[in-house]
C-alpha cells in the first residue's frame, strides 16, 4: 500500500487561492515512475484508485502503459462511479457535493452542518460537466460549490463506503481473474489464421525455440512438404502454430501444436485445432501426444485417451554386453519390415540422418531396428521396434553410439514402461516429461507389443 498522493489534477479549479493542480502530462509521468519502479521489485499488478473526476489523465496513463503489454500491468479504479445509485437523482454532484461530503463525515466520525447562506450546486443553467473542459467550476458554482454538501449525511456516507468496497474488491477480483488468464492488452483479438508455406521455415524454427522444444527445421519442413502447418498471426508474426501429417493405418499425426507463452489462454490452440480436424476431416482417425496443459484442450474437441508415452534422457554411458549385429538400416529392410510399421515418414527420417538409422540381427533374423533425428538439444531416436526388451535395450547401446557423444532421448511406450523404460531409468536415464495418447474418430490402433519407443510427439 502506497500513501496517498496529495495532490493531482485539478484544472478545473484554476483561478481559485488555495487550488494547487499537477498538469497532466506531470500527473501521468508520477504513474509511469511508480509503475517503473514497482515492475523493477517484480509487482505483477498495481492497483490505481481515484476518489476525483478531475483526474482523467490517470485513464490515458493507464491506457498507454498497459497497450505495451508489459510485465506489471495497471487497473484503474473509481470508486465514486459506484455510488451513483445512492445520489439524489437529476443533478450534478461533484466537488465538495452530497457524496464526497458525507463520505468524509463518515470516515471522519464527525458532525457536519452545512451553514454557507450561498447558492450549491450548478447555477450555470446549461452546463455539464463534460464542459469543464471549456469552462471552469467558477462557471458552474461562483462560490466553487457545485455540488450539494447540505444533503450531506453520516448514515449516506456509511452506505456509500459499504458500497463503494464490496464493489471495488469484486471487480478487483474479477479483472485479476482475467489478467491471470490472459494478460495480454488485446487479448484475443488482431489475431488470423493463416496456412504455412516454405516460406515461413525460419519464423517457425524461432517459435519452436522460444518454448525450448528440441525440434530442427527439417522437422518443420517434414510437416511443411507432406501434410499442413497452420499457424496463428498478430501483425504479421507467427505467434502459435499446429501440423499434422498423414501416417500408416487410416490416422493423421498432429504435432508440433506450440503457442507463445505470451499469448496462452486466448483459445488460440483450440482455433489451430478446429482447423486442422476440418482439413483432415476424411481421415477416420486423427492421433497425437498431450502434454498436461495440452490435454484439457484436447478433450473439449472430443479427443480421448490410448495410452501414455514416457520421456526419457540418457546424457551418460550406457553400455551392455553386445546381443545383436548392427548395421545401418536400408530401403531394402524397410520393405522387408512392410509399410504398415515403415511408412513414408520412416523413410524419410532415415534418408534424412542414415548415421541413425540401425537395424540388429542375430543369426540372420531381425530383433530390433531403429531410426533418430537430431535435435536442438539432443539427438531424438525413435521409433524403436523390438522382438523382445533386450534386444530393445540392446538398441539403446547402439543409440549411444550412434549419437557420438551427445544427449539421447527417447519417448518410450506406456506398455513398455516396466521391462524397458524402468530399467533405463535404474541405469541413469532421466525421465524428462510424460504425454498422453490421444485420438479423435475411429479407435486407436491397439498397443503395439513389438513398439518399445515411439517417433516422438511431433511424429507418433
Amino acid at each position: 500500500m502506497l500513501p496517498v498522493l496529495p495532490i493531482a489534477s485539478c484544472l478545473e479549479h484554476t483561478g481559485w487561492r488555495g487550488a494547487f493542480t499537477l498538469k497532466p502530462e506531470t500527473l501521468m509521468n508520477v504513474i509511469r515512475d511508480i509503475a517503473e519502479n514497482a515492475e523493477m521489485q517484480n509487482y505483477r499488478v498495481m492497483v490505481v484508485i481515484t476518489g476525483h473526476g478531475g483526474n482523467f489523465p490517470l485513464g490515458p496513463a493507464c491506457r498507454e502503459w498497459n497497450r505495451r503489454d508489459r510485465k506489471l500491468k495497471l487497473i484503474l479504479l473509481h470508486p465514486y462511479e459506484y455510488g451513483a445509485p445512492l445520489f439524489t437523482s437529476g443533478r450534478m454532484d461533484m466537488h465538495a457535493g452530497e457524496y464526497e461530503t458525507s463520505l468524509l463525515r463518515y470516515i471522519c466520525g464527525e458532525p457536519f452542518e452545512f451553514t454557507g447562506d450561498y447558492p450549491t450546486g450548478n447555477v450555470s443553467g446549461d452546463l455539464v460537466q463534460s464542459d469543464l473542459n471549456t469552462f471552469g467550476v467558477g462557471c458552474l458554482n461562483p462560490h466553487g460549490i457545485p455540488g450539494h454538501p447540505e444533503d450531506a449525511s453520516l448514515e449516506l456516507g456509511q452506505k456509500l463506503a459499504e458500497l463503494m468496497e464490496s464493489r471495488c474488491i469484486s471487480l478487483l477480483e474479477s479483472r485479476l481473474a482475467r489478467l491471470a488468464k490472459n494478460p495480454r492488452y488485446s487479448g484475443s483479438g488482431a489475431l488470423y489464421l493463416r496456412k504455412c508455406v516454405a516460406g515461413d521455415l525460419d519464423e517457425l524454427q524461432a517459435l519452436s525455440e522460444s518454448v525450448n522444444w528440441n525440434q530442427l527445421p527439417g522437422d518443420w519442413r517434414n510437416f511443411l512438404e507432406s501434410g499442413g502447418v497452420w499457424s496463428m498471426i498478430h501483425l504479421n508474426r507467427i505467434v502459435a502454430a499446429a501440423a499434422w501429417l498423414p501416417r500408416g493405418n487410416g490416422s493423421v499425426w498432429i504435432g508440433l501444436v506450440i503457442t507463445k507463452p505470451e499469448w496462452r489462454g486466448c483459445g488460440i490452440a483450440t482455433s489451430l485445432m478446429q482447423q486442422i480436424l476440418a482439413e483432415t476431416g476424411h481421415y477416420p482417425r486423427r492421433m497425437l501426444d498431450a502434454s498436461d496443459r495440452g490435454a484439457p484442450v484436447y478433450r473439449k474437441l472430443g479427443f480421448l485417451e490410448a495410452g501414455r508415452i514416457h520421456r526419457l534422457e540418457l546424457s551418460g554411458a550406457y553400455t551392455r554386453p553386445a546381443l545383436l549385429q548392427w548395421s545401418p538400416l536400408t530401403e531394402q529392410d524397410l520393405r522387408a519390415i512392410g509399410t504398415e510399421i515403415a511408412d513414408d515418414l520412416i523413410g524419410t527420417l532415415r534418408q534424412n540422418a542414415p548415421e541413425l538409422a540401425w537395424i540388429g540381427r542375430k543369426n540372420g533374423q531381425i530383433k530390433a531396428w531403429f531410426t533418430g533425428r537430431y535435435g536442438l538439444r539432443t539427438t531424438h531416436f525413435g521409433p524403436l521396434y523390438a522382438d523382445s526388451a533386450e534386444a530393445a535395450l540392446d538398441a539403446v547401446s547402439q543409440m549411444r553410439v550412434a549419437a557420438d557423444g551427445r544427449p539421447v532421448s527417447l519417448d518410450v511406450a506406456g506398455w513398455h514402461w516396466d521391462d524397458f523404460g524402468a530399467v533405463l531409468l535404474e541405469n541413469g536415464a532421466a525421465r524428462k516429461r510424460d504425454f498422453l495418447r490421444m485420438y479423435h474418430g475411429d479407435p486407436a490402433p491397439a498397443a503395439d507389443p513389438g513398439c518399445f519407443a515411439a517417433a516422438g510427439p511431433e511424429y507418433g
